[in-house]
């Protein structure tokens, strides 16, 4: 039985960054890897319930295109992999030590309302501009909100009155 072997689940902190497949100056292939940290809620004690952690996780090769293809912030993975000490060299010349999860494998969960919301702009053809713009004047927008609905969040759509709707699309 293997001893170093770690079991999470919780959300991405961020979008994975991926670092394709290349060949180093001595002419080994080093595969696809994509890093992130993954938030998962810390054990509630005396002193710091509602905390959270932020692990550092790595997927190499088939795991860092599962990374790339499917996730994106706020997404919920689990993962199993093993506990990693790794070093770098720093420009004074010193090491930079760190730890992180290495995956063996990974299983994707549910997405948060954000990553909903975004998928679904997405979907409706806006720019990314668009998405950080107006949120009342994007909510508005048919196709978003339609999507919006198909997803369930139907209630938060009627929520917006009247009076909170723009008078002017801003994206014509």
């Amino acid at each position: 039985m293997d001893m170093n072997f770690t079991q999470f689940v919780g959300r991405l902190a961020e979008n994975p960054r991926y670092y394709p497949a290349r060949v180093d100056e001595q002419g080994r292939t080093i595969a696809a890897r994509a890093t992130a940290r993954l938030i998962v809620n810390r054990i509630p004690g005396k002193d710091d319930g509602g905390k959270y952690d932020a692990i550092p996780i790595v997927g190499w090769g088939p795991h860092a295109e599962t990374m790339r293809n499917y996730t994106a912030k706020g997404k919920e993975i689990g993962i199993t992999g093993k506990l990693r000490h790794n070093a770098t060299r720093k420009a004074d010349g010193g090491w930079d030590n760190f730890y992180e999860v290495q995956i063996e494998s990974i299983s994707l969960g549910h997405d948060s309302s954000a990553t909903k919301t975004a998928k679904a702009a997405a979907e409706s053809g806006l720019t990314l501009p668009q998405l950080t713009g107006n949120l009342d004047a994007l909510l508005n927008l048919p196709k978003v909100r339609e999507r919006l609905r198909q997803l369930g969040h139907g209630a938060q759509l009627d929520e917006i009155s009247e009076a909170d709707k723009p008078a002017t699309n801003p994206f014509k």
